[in-house]
């Protein structure tokens, strides 16, 4: 399931921003970027019937606001899912005005030996792991301490081994396409914007 809370209200000829969180992590971390109204915050439930589920409700959105527009930001496995999204919507017959598309620290495929070593060390010790991981994703020290003491130290208790182990298990099985062939594709399907960016932690 998709838990998509909308978090601001509709502005007509507005393109809706939708932002997607990567693994262990959730839309908290956009919030230090300055967002205009209107945007919608993805919650990953099971990442496997998030093109599906996220498909279901923007189609419902469309319903109620037929003029509406969707601009996507995706983080890390967030970006992952985005670009599952876009090969999902090719080969289905739905159809999606999206607008824009942000791949932020987008990995196109996982090593097994990594995402074991991950998932062993979440079946030890949860919490240490999630330090550990989260360490790795800054180049300084004083960033680490900023990110973990903002949101960090929530996010050990937040997530249940269960849904991490689940969003490893993805990570582990699904390849995306690279650059030029994910372009290509969103291409195909909605006159898009897409843009690759590294994550600078």
């Amino acid at each position: 399931l998709v838990d998509t809370l909308s978090s601001s209200h509709h502005i007509e000829n507005a393109s809706v921003k939708i932002f997607v969180p990567g693994w262990a992590t959730d839309c908290q971390l956009f919030k230090r970027i300055p967002i205009e109204p209107p945007f919608i915050d993805c919650t990953v439930i099971d990442p496997f019937s998030f093109s599906d589920d996220l498909t279901t409700f923007l189609r419902n959105y469309l319903k109620d606001h037929p003029s509406a527009t969707f601009s996507f930001f995706g983080f890390s496995m967030g970006s992952l899912l985005i670009s599952q999204l876009i090969q999902y919507l090719s080969i289905t017959t739905c159809t999606l005005p999206i607008s824009n598309i942000i791949f932020c620290g987008l990995r196109f495929s996982y090593s097994s030996s990594e995402i074991d070593t991950l998932k062993s060390g979440l079946r030890l010790n949860k919490k240490k792991q999630l330090k550990q991981f989260y360490r790795a994703c800054f180049h300084s020290p004083q960033e680490y301490k900023l990110f973990f003491n903002d949101l960090g130290k929530r996010y050990l208790s937040l997530f249940e081994s269960t849904l991490l182990l689940t969003g490893l298990t993805y990570l582990e099985k699904y390849q995306c396409l690279d650059e030029q062939g994910l372009t290509e594709l969103t291409a195909s399907i909605s006159p898009t914007r897409v843009r690759f960016q590294l994550f600078q932690g």
